[in-house]
């Protein structure tokens, strides 16, 4: 007997959250390049979030130029 498949809920965005961006009960959405008004419900999915993926050089580059180095000023202001 097979086990049951897994099933990945997707990562959301709580509604309450987008609905503070509503104009006359819209959002207006940024998709593949494309806009168009969509209620709150149902925006803001990705499945996957949580999944590893590999860093890009560019993530890379981000971190080490964001990090907060030992003994630097940025060090110091966050003691």
């Amino acid at each position: 007997m097979l086990p049951p498949p897994v099933v990945k809920q997707p990562h959301y965005v709580w509604r309450f959250y987008l609905e503070a961006w509503e104009v006359s009960g819209k959002l207006h959405v940024l998709r593949s390049g494309h806009y168009f008004p969509s209620a709150a419900k149902g925006v803001a999915k990705e499945g996957g979030f949580h999944d590893l993926r590999q860093l890009s050089e560019d993530d890379i580059r981000f971190i080490v130029e964001t990090s907060i180095r030992r003994g630097s000023p940025q060090e110091k202001q966050h003691l």
